[in-house]
């Protein structure tokens, strides 16, 4: 199964958290801008999200404190959109969880290029077995 951190090298993609766990098997990709979208995941995931609504320091953190139960491989936060970078309170509460669970919080990523898909990286994610075609094209157009 592909890591975390071979996804992330294929995506060119840069870590902001959580090098020491990029061993993670991602065993699928999902996309939510929901406040909760812990009823859709099983564990293994990487969480890809804008962050739309997550504007304010309260809700980051309480985003991040209600994924850590759920085993993720890791989170994504597609920057440009609305946050320039990853804001200081998710990463803050992402260090403090590692701190005491390190196998749960796993890591944030931002964006290594401009948005768009790139048909040579989603094949070459798709070819590698992550995810089927289309959920590789999606990750691809969230980067």
């Amino acid at each position: 199964m592909l890591t975390l951190a071979e996804l992330l090298r294929d995506l060119d993609l840069g870590l902001v958290a959580g090098e020491a766990n990029a061993d993670a098997p991602v065993r699928w990709v999902h996309i939510s801008e929901l406040l909760d979208p812990t009823p859709w995941l099983s564990g293994g995931e990487l969480l890809l999200t804008t962050g739309m609504q997550l504007e304010s320091a309260k809700r980051q953190r309480e985003f991040v404190a209600r994924l850590a139960d759920h085993q993720l491989a890791g989170l994504g936060v597609g920057t440009g959109f609305a946050h320039a970078e990853v804001p200081p309170p998710l990463l803050k509460a992402a260090a403090v969880l590692r701190r005491h669970q390190p196998r749960l919080w796993r890591v944030a990523v931002r964006r290594g290029r401009p948005a768009g898909r790139d048909r040579e990286r989603d094949r070459a994610v798709a070819e590698r077995g992550v995810v089927g075609h289309e959920s590789a094209a999606l990750a691809g157009a969230a980067a």
